[in-house]
């Protein structure tokens, strides 16, 4: 059966007709990468379609389909814009392949392969380094299936997929970040194509093609995470303070009489969970550390620091706390105090970043203080999803 595409603002979760996604009028600038994601994350929340899970195995399974074609039509590096947005695209499809109507790509833009102001991409890069490792390791075997493929250029196919949407609302978007395979080949007066073997692509059971694929999930090639490009550009150059004792955090954070039953993101004594999608190098460390820097130096209080927590090497989480680890449940109140106001400051901040905010965590800061008259004082937004979870967590005491 042929499926048909809707406008994807139109799309409600199922079984709630006239549900409006909240973020349909947003402008959302479709080079931006973390706004595009955030937008992309929003949109499958608001389906009811989003986790963790589901995001990463989507997210892999588009990387390693991707890579495996970029590599098989010869490419040794490609821009990261071009191979994250090609990514994305392979995400949606796979959250909406079996929908009919499915929701359309919300950004009909060709991508900008050799556009490498921001770098070349390290995903890939990383992922074809192992490529040419396991290949290295191994003869070269004929393919079981004597079937064949015609590899056509990825900016190709998405460049035909954008001129199909924009002539119809309900043509198909075939995968750009999918290795799609054909068993006919028709004559044409271009030059013939290059007939590859079956590529060997990783899927979810939920996902799955058509085909025998292996039960077990997909998982990203060796060296590579889900981090945002700049972790491998910045070569793993961020250099967090010491972290501050999580008794001590917990004594003042008891002690100002705060629940110990945590509200997501918040997830420990002044911690707060980053979102996984998040550019810790762009919103958070800055260019070599500048933005970090300047913002302990003039924004910060001497005495206190925001460090952050890693998981095979990414940050996961942001700390606050005080520098020296003698402050404890003795801490003067008003000392508590200022480490509460600038732990709400960055609470507020994370969870902008959630609801697709790409302002930096300097630029929050600074704002904050300039708007407060120099006071480390802000409350929790009013009406905010923090806000009113922090509220009905204290009922709950």
């Amino acid at each position: 059966m042929e499926q048909k595409q809707i406008k994807y603002t139109d799309c409600h979760p199922r079984g709630k007709p006239g549900v409006r996604f909240p973020l349909a009028d947003a402008h959302v600038d479709p080079h931006n990468i973390e706004a595009r994601r955030a937008h992309m994350i929003a949109f499958l929340r608001h389906m009811e379609l989003y986790s963790e899970k589901s995001w990463a195995e989507a997210r892999a399974s588009s990387i390693a389909a991707l890579s495996m074609r970029l590599h098989r039509e010869g490419f040794g590096k490609v821009s990261t814009s071009y191979f994250e947005l090609l990514v994305d695209f392979g995400v949606w499809r796979c959250f909406f392949k079996n929908e009919n109507p499915s929701p359309s790509w919300p950004w009909m833009v060709p991508p900008q392969r050799d556009d490498l102001t921001q770098g070349a991409s390290p995903l890939y890069a990383a992922w074809l380094k192992d490529q040419v490792k396991q290949e290295a390791s191994k003869k070269p075997e004929a393919p079981n299936d004597p079937a064949t493929i015609v590899a056509e250029p990825a900016e190709q196919v998405v460049a035909a997929h954008v001129a199909e949407a924009s002539t119809a609302s309900t043509s198909a978007l075939l995968p750009a970040a999918e290795i799609e395979t054909k068993t006919e080949t028709t004559a044409t007066t271009e030059a013939p194509a290059r007939v590859l073997p079956p590529p060997q692509v990783p899927s979810s059971s939920r996902w799955a093609d058509e085909m025998e694929v292996d039960d077990d999930p997909p998982a990203l090639p060796s060296g590579v995470t889900l981090s945002p490009p700049l972790t491998r550009r910045n070569g793993g150059q961020w250099f967090a303070p010491k972290e501050p004792s999580r008794s001590k955090r917990l004594d003042i954070w008891l002690a100002l009489n705060r629940s110990d039953h945590w509200v997501a993101p918040i997830c420990g004594p002044f911690e707060v969970l980053l979102p996984e999608w998040m550019d810790f190098g762009a919103l958070v460390w800055g260019p070599e550390g500048a933005h970090f820097a300047h913002m302990h130096k003039e924004l910060i209080d001497e005495d206190l620091v925001v460090t952050w927590a890693t998981e095979n090497g990414v940050p996961k989480r942001l700390i606050v706390g005080f520098r020296d680890d003698d402050e404890g449940s003795r801490t003067p109140l008003c000392k508590m105090d200022r480490l509460g106001f600038l732990f709400t400051r960055v609470t507020n901040w994370v969870d902008d970043v959630y609801d697709g905010s790409t302002q930096s965590l300097l630029s929050h800061l600074s704002l904050s203080r300039n708007t407060a008259n120099e006071s480390m004082y802000q409350p929790l937004k009013p009406g905010s999803r923090l806000c009113l979870a922090w509220e009905e967590s204290r009922k709950r005491q």
